[in-house]
């Protein structure tokens, strides 16, 4: 939190003493379901899943590839994800 002024939470299992109210996990599951769709919308449209990445440096490597031809692309008034036309 003090580094990212961001804080994390899991709900806690229903059998847990620190239980939280149905309605409490019925909204974190909706926010949670929420993030993981975002998540997988951007994996399909970067590709990430198949990325057949060796290392870390690979997978960034090819999301700065993506970035590049985006920006390219958005100056350029092309759709951002023409990159066959940027080879062109």
């Amino acid at each position: 939190m003090e580094e990212h002024g961001a804080l994390v939470t899991a709900t806690p299992q229903k059998s847990a003493r620190r239980a939280r109210p149905e309605a409490v996990c019925r909204s974190a599951a909706g926010k949670r379901q929420f993030i993981e769709g975002v998540i997988w919308q951007l994996k399909d449209y970067f590709g990430l899943d198949p990325h057949r990445a060796k290392s870390l440096g690979g997978l960034l490597t090819r999301l700065a590839a993506y970035t590049v031809g985006q920006v390219l692309n958005e100056r350029l008034g092309r759709p951002l994800r023409g990159f066959a036309e940027l080879l062109i």
